[in-house]
């Protein structure tokens, strides 16, 4: 057996052998810049250091390199930050800069490491401008940026169904961005700012506080009983001070989450407590944070395991009752910081390998695609840099009776989606129930109900209609209105029909935005529904008229119009309306949408409004949408007067056309006029409408459909209907009626009135069909037979 004094010969040369066989390792510098000074920023350091060490033993993180810090103390100041930047860039030239804890110093070395194309995480720097990928496209943060705060607004508005809102804010370079980003979101959630106040925080504090308690004011005099206040800590102090002392504790108040401990407790003593206006005021904090200290992060540390290590790197001269929490909190951002830098660096082992470490930017979208759970909790960045994070929505809690602390009552997930906490429910937040933050005055359930069954039964109507057309097509009287056509009068009238159902639908029955969406659609379909059932009686009379204009020459070049044809006249006025409505549909400018309208009351109580569906920049577009539907309209009327005198009773449907055209001018105008005069008035106004279009549309099918109707009713095989003669005249001028003739007898004419008609020809080259039609003693055989050719299909 080998001696004591063997053995360790033997390990010596084991491990001389290890070190002359394991690969040289590559040292990978990494600069970090803090402002040392600060109690914080040192912990920050010490933490970092922690970090490197978990890196650089992790078996699974970069092998056979090491993270190397280099540390420069900067102080919180442009210059002297941009300057060490230079220095450290020039001399170590590191692969990466952590730092720093203050904006003005970030900024400046964030321009500076852009020159050098080098990797900056700053640990704590929230200011929006850093969020810019264009001004700093290598800066990445392990914080999300204060804009992220707007989110939190919506998803607490979202959560108890607030849809209006009143801001006041600073206009200053740190709180503009959020303005800016609240309007932008509060835009897209379609949701309003009813009261918009920029302070302007660069006038002395005399005037500062004038306008800060004139804006109070003037709040009051609005109906925004939900406020954000996008201000500093002592101005939001100042705001709810007034706030108070004017009696608005009932109002709902959002303010920011970045503040000091106890802030409401500091500043002068005007008001000795905020208690009062405190119970309703919520505070949006997006603050990442680990949710339990037992969990094990992918450091492979616990939040208990941090705090020992962080005490035993202090040789133990610090214990867990001396430990600043909050310190740790905030230096657990630069671990985390150092963490997810290992992590794209070894998810870049090509680029280190290969000695292009200066490529930055394939470094930072590495560091983009990161994902951990970190001791600040779940990490994770967007493609501007800024970490991505869930946000907490805090309220008061009584403490000891006398104090109150603010708790988490909800929170806002990353994708925008609010939820109140587990422990909490609406009655807990509001024991009084949930304030309103407007009261909107929507259509009865009942008379919606009564519309809704008025209308199933006018399509029912209307389908009965269509099966009539397509069982009896073959029956002469119906194959002459042309029955295939009329299909798309049936459908027509069923889009009207489920207009008069849309017009029912808002906010009382549906979400904010599914109503929306009924507005939109409510105009499009009454578009399709107006084309489809005067665009086919308009096609149709477009055809006798075409038939009977110039019989002559149509007789001689056999050229009839079939459905065919019609089904195209009437889709290229449906293309014109698809266009049309498309296009003021995609432009911002004439966008259509549905909008509230606050009805008159008084200040400070909760305000009634009512959704109108409108469009921007309508006077516009509606004209010209009034024009093209009024010359339909007008041309329609002109082709009825003109085919007025056909003596063919069956062919003549200028009475149907004049009818139809009466009906929807007096529908059209008079539901115009309910929506102008009526806006107030929802429940009357949708009685109205619904009615009008609902008996309108009915009595159109029934002035179309009924004689065809009767017609079959009295004939259903059609044995008796013969083509009508023209009415004649007595001396005495009074009409007399003759049964017309048998079409054995039109066929024995049919010689001697071609030979008649031909006799005539040079004489009637340029006369009109009607005028042929009044020099004739009847009805020419041709002119019937051009009729069916073009209008009666072949059977199918």
């Amino acid at each position: 057996m080998l001696s004591v004094e063997g053995t360790v010969v033997v390990a010596l040369i084991f491990a001389a052998g290890a070190l002359l066989v394991a690969p040289e390792e590559t040292r990978l510098r990494v600069a970090i810049m803090l402002e040392l000074s600060e109690r914080n920023t040192s912990t920050s350091l010490s933490v970092a250091e922690i970090a490197v060490a978990k890196v650089n033993e992790s078996p699974s993180l970069l092998p056979n390199h090491k993270i190397e810090l280099i540390v420069r103390n900067v102080q919180c100041e442009g210059r002297i930050a941009a300057t060490a930047a230079v220095d450290i860039l020039k001399e170590d030239k590191p692969i990466a800069i952590i730092g720093t804890d203050c904006f003005n110093s970030t900024q400046a070395v964030a321009d500076v490491a852009e020159v050098f194309k080098t990797l900056q995480i700053s640990p704590a720097v929230s200011h929006p401008v850093l969020s810019d990928p264009a001004h700093f496209p290598l800066v990445s943060r392990m914080v999300p940026p204060d804009t992220h705060v707007v989110f939190g607004v919506v998803g607490v508005m979202r959560l108890f169904g607030w849809q209006r809102v009143g801001v006041i804010s600073e206009k200053s370079f740190g709180f503009l961005p959020i303005w800016e980003a609240l309007h932008r979101e509060l835009d897209k959630s379609s949701r309003s700012i009813i009261f918009d106040r920029l302070l302007n925080t660069l006038d002395n504090e005399s005037d500062i506080l004038l306008n800060t308690e004139k804006a109070i004011q003037d709040l009051s005099q609005s109906h925004a009983l939900v406020v954000y206040l996008n201000t500093n800590e002592k101005l939001t102090r100042y705001l709810l001070c007034k706030a108070q002392k004017m009696g608005l504790n009932k109002y709902v108040w959002l303010i920011n989450g970045w503040f000091s401990k106890r802030w409401w407790m500091k500043g002068s003593s005007e008001c000795t407590t905020l208690y009062g206006i405190l119970q309703q005021t919520f505070v949006i904090k997006p603050a990442p944070k680990l949710t339990d200290n037992s969990l094990i992060t992918d450091s492979g540390l616990t939040w208990t395991e941090y705090v020992e290590l962080y005490q035993q790197q202090h040789n133990g001269s610090i214990d867990s009752k001396t430990v600043n929490e909050p310190d740790l909190r905030v230096a657990a951002f630069t671990f985390d910081a150092v963490w997810s830098l290992a992590l794209a660096l070894n998810a870049s082992q090509d680029i280190i390998n290969s000695g292009t470490v200066e490529d930055a930017f394939a470094l930072h979208d590495n560091l983009l695609k990161t994902e951990f759970l970190g001791l600040t909790g779940a990490v994770q960045f967007d493609n501007n840099g800024d970490r991505t994070t869930s946000i907490s929505i805090l309220k008061a809690r009584q403490n000891d009776g006398v104090t109150f602390v603010f708790k988490p009552v909800a929170t806002v997930s990353i994708s925008g989606r609010a939820s109140i906490l587990s422990h909490e429910s609406n009655s807990t937040i509001f024991p009084g129930g949930v304030p309103e933050d407007e009261r909107k005055i929507t259509i009865s359930l009942p008379l919606f109900i009564i519309c809704l069954i008025l209308a199933i039964i006018g399509i029912s109507f209307t389908i009965v209609c269509i099966v009539f057309n397509l069982i009896f097509r073959n029956h002469p009287n119906v194959k002459l209105s042309s029955p295939f056509v009329n299909i798309l009068i049936g459908i027509g009238a069923i889009l009207f029909y489920v207009v008069a159902i849309i017009f029912g639908i808002d906010e009382g029955l549906v979400a904010s935005l599914t109503a929306s969406a009924m507005c939109r659609l409510q105009i499009w379909l009454s578009c399709f529904a107006f084309t489809l059932v005067f665009g086919t009686v308009f096609a149709k009379t477009w055809r006798i008229y075409y038939i009977f204009r110039d019989i002559l020459t149509r007789v001689k070049k056999k050229k009839p119009i079939r459905d065919l044809h019609l089904y195209g006249l009437i889709g290229v006025l449906l293309l014109v309306d698809l266009v049309f409505l498309t296009v003021i549909s995609g432009l911002q400018s004439t966008r259509i949408h549905l909008i509230t309208k606050e009805l008159e009351l008084e200040p400070g109580t909760v305000p009634k409004v009512v959704g109108i569906c409108v469009a921007d920049n309508s006077a516009v577009w509606v004209s010209v949408m009034l024009s093209y539907k009024g010359l339909l309209l007008v041309i329609g009327v002109i082709l009825s007067l003109e085919t007025r005198s056909i003596k063919i009773p069956e062919l003549n449907e200028s009475f149907i056309v004049g009818a139809v055209i009466y009906t929807i001018f007096i529908l059209s105008a008079t539901l115009a006029l309910i929506g102008f005069l009526l806006v107030d008035y929802v429940t009357i106004r949708y009685a109205l409408i619904g009615l009008l279009i609902n008996i309108g549309t009915t009595v159109i099918l029934g002035i179309i459909f009924i004689p065809k109707m009767h017609s079959v009713y009295k004939d259903p095989k059609g044995k008796e209907f013969t083509l009508t003669k023209p009415q004649a005249t007595n001396e005495s001028g009074v009409r007399m009626t003759t049964s017309g003739p048998s079409q054995a007898e039109l066929l024995a004419e049919i010689t001697k009135l071609k030979a008649q008609l031909y006799q005539h020809q040079n004489s009637t080259e340029s006369i009109g069909a009607s005028q042929i039609i009044m020099k004739l003693p009847d009805t020419p055989p041709e002119t019937i037979e051009m009729a069916q050719t073009s209008i009666v299909e072949p059977s199918h």
